[in-house]
């Protein structure tokens, strides 16, 4: 079973992108408290599955919804195709 990342979002930390948000089914961290991953190194919108540097292997929950309307109210701002498609999917379950 993967670790999940629950009410996540995608922040900028010393120049990368990593998870921030609830973690859940990680072998190291507590259940329900909130994380930083270690930078994103790949991400498969379609399995909504993402690998980070650290080699760990996430599942994505529900992303946050205040997340997804900051990157909404600025998608010319945010520019980067991939969380534009990133919101754009979890929008639309929403």
């Amino acid at each position: 079973m993967l670790a999940k990342f629950d009410n996540w979002s995608v922040v900028n930390y010393a120049g990368a992108a990593c998870l921030y948000g609830i973690v859940v089914r990680h072998p190291r961290l507590h259940k329900g408290g909130r994380a930083l991953s270690s930078p994103i190194v790949s991400f498969n919108i379609h399995s909504e599955i993402v690998q980070t540097q650290s080699g760990t292997i996430y599942e994505l929950g529900k992303p946050c919804q205040e997340y997804l309307n900051w990157i909404a109210s600025r998608r010319l701002e945010v520019g980067n195709p991939w969380l534009i498609s990133l919101a754009d999917k979890y929008t639309e379950k929403v």
